[in-house]
């Protein structure tokens, strides 16, 4: 006997914990299921190798896992173009080359489409929404975005509000993506006045509810000598953890006067990476496992898939590949404080010559 379901209930796309399967329901009642494994279409299945039938479940997955970020509702039992779209996105502003962003969205578009799944599907919105993904993914790549000279972000802080500035020198001192610092859950300095804790969702490839480990900024105002004035010269004994302002996370972050410079987000990404990369060269610190640690930690490059700092300093190497192009009074002073806070090691003390030069002890 078939049990009455009143049609004025809502309908609603509810996710399981792992984030690989969806449930349309209407009160007590399924309408449609869907999971992660069976969204590829098993006439595609058959058609490849194995090595690539797991490749394109693994982009079945991930797009399970953008639809749970984003609670995403279907309708009519099926999927928008702009669901597929902001999938694209995110995987662009999660640093993904530009044939795995074009691989990602082709394996979900076909699975979509011969699965029937596609509200209105149309050849044109197709073509054109992945010839626009293809565009984007092959612009500057993060790690050429342009870094901020200390003119630059003069201007920038000018013409940002009051809210933004603090936003933006956070941002200095984390180097974060986009996604990552726009979704920071906490940044805090209750706990203990001298030290900022940051926490974050989960990263790209990264399930949902597996937090990103705790970020402290510690105290470091033992690193300034009195003598050193290259940081903020109206207080040059305060560290990041001590003179930083911390933002609140109402509203979104606009990026309006830093993409009126030429810049993107990534150029906070880039900046303090290249700032690092010059400060380990300019100040002769001992690259070893504990440098690599303070800066992937920081940066947030893991070793693979798990939620360890990585032991080595590939991505630095790779963000700072241009590094010799640019010296050490290029960057505003928030990068360079930050960046010698994190490679100076434990104990250092930063003084300045008889010269007035910097020098790390």
């Amino acid at each position: 006997m078939n049990t009455y379901v009143p049609t004025f209930l809502p309908i609603t796309t509810k996710y399981n914990e792992k984030g690989d399967s969806l449930k349309v329901i209407r009160g007590d009642q399924t309408l449609f299921s869907l999971c992660a494994r069976k969204l590829l279409h098993p006439l595609e299945a058959r058609a490849v190798r194995r090595a690539t039938l797991k490749t394109k479940q693994a982009h079945c997955r991930a797009f399970f896992k953008h639809l749970v970020s984003v609670n995403y509702q279907l309708k009519n039992n099926r999927f928008d173009y702009e669901v597929v779209w902001q999938f694209a996105t995110t995987l662009l502003d999660a640093e993904r080359g530009a044939q795995s962003v074009t691989n990602y969205v082709g394996t979900v578009l076909n699975s979509l489409t011969l699965q029937n799944l596609i509200n209105s599907p149309n050849a044109e919105v197709r073509e054109r929404g992945q010839m626009l993904i293809t565009m984007a993914a092959h612009k500057t790549p993060p790690e050429k975005a342009r870094p901020f000279s200390v003119r630059a972000w003069n201007k920038i802080i000018k013409r940002a509000s009051g809210e933004d500035v603090k936003r933006f020198k956070l941002w200095s001192v984390l180097g974060r993506r986009r996604t990552q610092f726009s979704d920071i859950e906490y940044a805090n300095a209750e706990i203990n006045p001298t030290e900022i804790r940051v926490q974050t969702p989960p990263g790209k490839g990264r399930a949902a509810g597996n937090s990103m480990p705790m970020t402290s900024i510690i105290c470091r105002c033992d690193l300034h000598a009195r003598s050193y004035t290259l940081t903020i010269k109206e207080q040059p004994h305060r560290c990041v953890a001590c003179q930083t302002a911390l933002p609140t996370w109402e509203g979104v972050i606009d990026l309006k006067a830093v993409e009126e410079g030429g810049f993107h987000s990534h150029s906070f990404r880039r900046t303090l990476s290249l700032a690092i990369k010059i400060c380990i060269k300019m100040f002769d610190i001992k690259i070893d496992d504990a440098l690599a640690q303070r800066i992937n930690g920081r940066l947030q490059w893991f070793e693979g898939d798990s939620l360890r700092p990585a032991k080595h300093l590939d991505m630095l190497t790779h963000y700072a590949v241009d590094h010799t192009e640019f010296h050490w009074d290029f960057f505003p002073a928030c990068f360079r404080q930050a960046a010698l806070e994190i490679c100076a090691p434990p104990g250092a003390l930063m003084i300045a010559s008889p010269n007035g030069t910097p020098m790390l002890m």
